[in-house]
């Protein structure tokens, strides 16, 4: 009979054998830096059992191997925060697209004082990328936080359209085509099964692809990857819009499981 383990004793064995991974390794001696998307979004939006981004912070401090938050996808208000691993304090972070809300490209790299103190008296530090500091880049990432911030989207997203956007999310986990449904904020997952089940899953369905051609053809725009479809709307969209979203989402999986 197969036990199935509760989430966070699913994070609590990954963590343990996290831990054994690295001393097996030789600690910082061998791994410098660990990188860790606080949701993985490309991945298939994971996200981590409760407790377990903590526990692998504190694991990586006590070997004194940085912590690198992946911020690419969550930070900028994506999940109702500014960071999604501001409490986790992490000794770099990486940022990009909510920077300038994508209108243009734009990427940047925050690091602690600890780091920065380090860096910072010892003279020329030769790192950069050929548009580092590209005023037109800039320029766009100063506007777009100022909107952010004059609009309180953050605030919204945490309080209003985020959690409505979950609860949409969830009554979408009753289409027979849904095995699961899962995310945070504003962005979710929703993974897709064939009419014979679970047990007939394999990679070659790409039922993910599949279904985002159908959406897009009923008027809304996701993402496929493998056997799951990933949603991501601005964070500007209305309840409404909301609804406009995963009403086509529906009508595109009805045609996918019929």
């Amino acid at each position: 009979m197969r036990t199935e383990l509760t989430p966070e004793a699913f994070g609590a064995d990954v963590l343990a054998r996290t831990a054994e991974a690295l001393d097996r390794e030789g600690g910082a001696e061998t791994v410098a830096a660990m990188f860790v998307e606080p949701i993985q979004g490309a991945g298939g939006v994971i996200v981590p059992p409760p407790g377990y981004l903590a526990g692998l912070r504190e694991i990586c401090r006590e070997r004194e191997i940085l912590f690198v938050a992946d911020e690419v996808i969550t930070a900028f208000g994506r999940l109702g925060k500014w960071f999604a691993s501001e409490a986790l304090d992490p000794d770099l972070l990486n940022v990009a697209k909510g920077l300038t809300s994508g209108y243009v490209p734009l990427g940047a790299t925050l690091v602690s004082d600890e780091i920065a103190d380090v860096i910072l008296p010892s003279g020329y530090f030769a790192h950069g990328y050929t548009y580092t500091g590209h005023p037109v880049c800039t320029a766009a990432a100063l506007a777009n936080l100022r909107v952010i911030e004059d609009l309180g989207l953050v605030e919204r997203v945490r309080d209003d359209v985020g959690p409505y956007f979950q609860n949409k999310l969830a009554e979408l986990a009753t289409h027979p085509a849904v095995g699961e449904v899962r995310g945070e904020g504003l962005i979710g997952a929703a993974e897709l099964v064939p009419r014979a089940g679970r047990d007939a899953l394999e990679p070659g369905l790409l039922l993910g692809f599949k279904a985002a051609d159908l959406i897009r053809e009923e008027g809304a725009i996701v993402r496929g990857i493998r056997n799951l479809i990933a949603l991501a709307p601005p964070l500007v969209i209305a309840h409404s819009e909301i609804d406009e979203l995963f009403a086509a989402t529906r009508r595109g999986l009805d045609r996918l499981w019929n």
